[in-house]
């Protein structure tokens, strides 16, 4: 199986940060951030974004693109694949 660490592979998960943070935090493995002072509110997350991202990068790459976008879709959000 292809996991999304292939660089021509692309996907785009589209949240909004504050009705679903919760579950994101579920889903990437940080279940902890949900009430972190430095993670549990959007103003808090914005100075931590390159390490947030970061981490989902990091689930994506355990999962291939159709389990990542299955299980964002299923517990976070819409998402879909894009190849260059």
């Amino acid at each position: 199986m292809q996991g999304l660490g292939d660089r021509s592979e692309r996907l785009h998960l589209f949240h909004h940060q504050a009705p679903v943070w919760e579950k994101i935090c579920d889903v990437i493995g940080e279940p902890g951030w949900k009430t972190h002072a430095d993670y549990a509110k959007p103003p808090a997350r914005l100075s931590r974004l390159n390490e947030i991202f970061a981490r989902i990068e990091q689930w994506t790459m355990t999962k291939t693109k159709f389990e990542a976008m299955e299980i964002s879709t299923r517990t976070t959000s819409p998402a879909g694949r894009s190849c260059r």
